[in-house]
């Protein structure tokens, strides 16, 4: 839906901004809020700073000790803590000693996404020690009130459209340090309401925790109850394949034939009831294509890009008009669905706020009894290291990867009994509902915000 302002030139700074998105209504309306009282900047309360220049750094992850802070590790996580450990990337401290321009933060000081995905703000928690900034984010170092109460300002609306304001586009959208010091920052005068948003967040964090420690765990459980531990799924460096399975398989890649691949499935046929994904689920088809969608109005539209931690993500979704829906592409609670362009190998199951809307066809969905396959199992099995090597094994292309629903039928499915199905469909029941109660508390830090700042109040 379009929209527009009415501007006076006089209200332009010519040698500032005067393209149209600085300009867009919801950016003005927290303008005009933000500049009616006397805030101080970030620039005031706080030092901003950016890694410079460093050479690729690629090679040294592997023996990195430190963890290296990009823009992926930001976004979706308003606290850095230990919970992403397997998730960091890391360089050694020789590299850091040899290379003075690298940023290092500690324990309370606080990042913004800088390109990629910018403008989202996270405090680094005590977990971590000392990180380095990727020249993907920025830093606030030294900072003059409450960092997690900072990071609730910054991530609701009064903050977040601030800095959506403040990006510019240099080649690609990005945030610079002299608009970022820009920033004006509400704090308010009753310490007790500092306090209590702060600990919001801390909550958020503590739940999310709880939530990645349930999905952990679950796998883990799957892992031990498959026996697949104790295999060798090293890579070979090199395998005799016959004419007559390249004929057979139409595969010439050698990532197809890695034996570590058979052992696994051979491994799974041996000690339990495994049949392909083909024989145990009736109806596996891709989404339906759709070019016009739009925020808030009509029906759910499910992409890849809403798939993360086995659910969808409810934040960002697409919605499509009722009318442009195809019947047999439409969406129900326990449906599973994975991505078959892009990144090969998320699944997740599709919650009861997505039923009757439709996946798109950037997905494959797995439809099926729910009374003879679990779907938290499913999607757990699936998002587990041997279903997400398995789904990557079974993509093929030259430009770009693509699983498509027959190779995705080739996959073996170890159907474990009900009851260990639904033990391990609990703990992924548990995890969702930690990451639920999470989202609540950050949303609430981010209302406390605005409600102060609109003057409504709120009960400490």
């Amino acid at each position: 839906m379009a929209v527009w302002s009415i501007i006076h030139t006089s209200e332009i700074d010519i040698k500032d901004r005067f393209d149209a998105e600085y300009f867009q209504p919801k950016f003005l309306e927290v303008a005009m809020k933000v500049h009616e009282d006397d805030w101080p900047t970030l620039g005031e309360i706080c030092n901003v700073t950016a890694s410079a220049f460093y050479p690729a750094a690629t090679e040294l992850y592997s023996r990195g000790e430190i963890p290296f802070i990009r823009c992926v590790d930001t976004i979706n996580y308003p606290v850095i803590s230990d919970i992403q450990t397997d998730k960091f990337k890391r360089l050694p401290q020789d590299f850091l000693s040899s290379h003075k321009n690298l940023k290092t933060m500690r324990n309370g000081d606080v990042v913004i996404t800088k390109v990629g995905t910018p403008c989202y703000a996270s405090v680094i928690d005590t977990s971590l020690g000392k990180v380095v900034l990727s020249r993907t984010v920025l830093g606030l170092k030294n900072i003059r009130i409450d960092p997690h109460y900072l990071v609730a300002f910054l991530r609701s609306k009064y903050g977040f459209y601030q800095l959506m304001r403040e990006r510019e586009l240099i080649i690609q959208l990005q945030l610079t340090l002299e608009r970022v010091k820009r920033i004006k920052v509400f704090i308010p005068r009753n310490k007790r309401h500092v306090i209590n948003i702060s600990n919001r967040l801390k909550e958020h964090c503590s739940y999310l925790r709880h939530s990645m420690m349930k999905y952990n765990r679950a796998k883990q459980m799957l892992l031990n109850e498959l026996g697949v531990k104790n295999l060798d799924l090293s890579p070979s460096l090199f395998c005799a394949v016959n004419l007559k399975d390249v004929k057979e398989f139409h595969r010439l890649d050698a990532e197809y034939y890695q034996p570590k691949y058979e052992r696994v499935i051979e491994h799974l046929k041996k000690n339990f009831d495994t049949k392909s994904l083909g024989e145990a689920i009736p109806d596996i088809t891709t989404g339906q294509y759709c070019d016009e969608y739009v925020r808030h109005e009509g029906k759910p539209y499910i992409r890849g890009v809403d798939i993360s931690n086995m659910s969808v993500n409810m934040d960002k979704l697409a919605y499509i008009s009722p009318q442009r829906q195809v019947e047999n592409k439409i969406a129900k609670e326990g449906d599973i669905v994975v991505s078959r362009v892009g990144t090969i190998g998320l699944s997740a199951r599709l919650p009861k706020e997505v039923e009757g809307g439709t996946v798109s066809d950037n997905l494959i969905r797995l439809r099926f009894d729910q009374e003879k396959i679990d779907s938290y199992y499913l999607a757990l099995f699936l998002g587990s290291d041997i279903g997400t090597n398995m789904m990557v094994r079974c993509s093929r292309g030259s430009v770009q990867q693509r699983l498509n629903q027959e190779t995705l039928k080739e996959i073996p499915l170890p159907l474990l009994p009900m009851a260990k199905q639904k033990e391990l469909a609990d703990l992924v029941i548990q995890s969702h509902q930690a990451r639920r109660k999470a989202k609540e508390f950050l949303e609430e830090a981010k209302k406390k915000v605005e409600y102060l700042i609109e003057g409504k109040g709120y009960a400490i």
